[in-house]
């Protein structure tokens, strides 16, 4: 038995135990005997409405609660829902102009031969920069598409920050549709570009983001 099942039975117990002690206190007080005399019944009914009609309107009032907390957590599922999907639909289109701008293999090959800037010291990057910058450069005029579209899949990824489980399995999907070595060189081509900006690594070569995510 879970804990949540648990849980259920305590509360079911509390509430027949609740509804069932008022009886249980009358008949100790006035016994079980059946009356005859209709003004006794009468007081019984004063005394079990006096008790039962506040339990009753607690109850509403829990259930009532407990209905509105249900709606909340659909609503948010909902709506959080819409976001992963529209994150991985948006990622999955950019993905497609990708493959489309890299079927150049020049492209590939320079964008494979990117180091990885931000471990560089701050004079060695600064030179690094300024010469594959000249050299991405006109690749990036030819293929103007392709920053931007890199962008976009950045930016679902980035937005998925607070559903850290729904981010890694985007990665994952990212990084196997376009393959990790150019997933890996779409993120130094976006640092070289936009590091000015505070734009983050999100594909390491020196860690296993390969592994699928359970």
């Amino acid at each position: 038995m879970t804990w949540k099942n648990a849980g259920l039975c305590l509360l079911g117990i509390a509430i027949a135990a609740t509804l069932l002690a008022p009886i249980g206190i009358y008949i100790q007080h006035f016994g079980s005997k059946i009356s005859s005399n209709h003004e006794l019944w009468g007081q019984m009914g004063s005394a079990m409405s006096g008790i039962y009609s506040p339990i009753l309107a607690l109850a509403t009032i829990c259930i009532l609660a407990l209905q509105y907390r249900v709606q909340r957590r659909q609503q948010k599922y909902i709506e959080t829902k819409g976001v992963i999907d529209a994150a991985y639909s948006d990622a999955m289109a950019a993905l497609q102009i990708i493959d489309t701008e890299l079927a150049s293999t020049d492209l590939k090959k320079a964008m494979r031969n990117l180091p990885d800037f931000a471990k560089m010291e701050p004079h060695e990057r600064e030179k690094k920069e300024g010469f594959y910058a000249s050299i991405m450069g006109d690749y990036l005029k030819a293929h103007d598409r392709l920053l931007p579209s890199w962008q976009r899949v950045y930016l679902n990824l980035v937005g998925l920050k607070d559903l850290p489980s729904e981010q890694v399995k985007l990665k994952f999907q990212v990084g196997t549709t376009a393959s990790y070595h150019i997933a890996i060189a779409l993120d130094r081509l976006h640092y070289l570009c936009m590091n000015d900006s505070g734009v983050q690594y999100l594909y390491d070569a020196s860690l296993n983001d390969s592994k699928k995510p359970e």
